[in-house]
């Protein structure tokens, strides 16, 4: 996956978890996680935590503020 669509999941009460295969991901796109369930769980499957903490900043700043992050190592 290379880009996150602008409101893709925006308004998504029902969205529980979320797993991302984020080492190609470049995009978060605006508000793509807003509205979302806030006790909800997103997993980010990277290659290292770096790059973990990059893509979490991405999608804290689309909406997705109070979910839970879970890191997991994937080449």
């Amino acid at each position: 996956m290379k880009e996150i669509g602008k409101k893709c999941c925006k308004n998504c009460k029902k969205l529980k978890s979320v797993k991302i295969y984020a080492n190609n991901l470049s995009k978060v796109g605006s508000g793509a996680f807003k509205n979302t369930k806030e006790d909800g769980k997103i997993t980010v499957y990277v290659k290292n935590k770096k790059t973990y903490n990059k893509i979490v900043k991405k999608l804290k700043k689309s909406g997705a503020k109070t979910q839970t992050y879970k890191y997991k190592k994937k080449k």
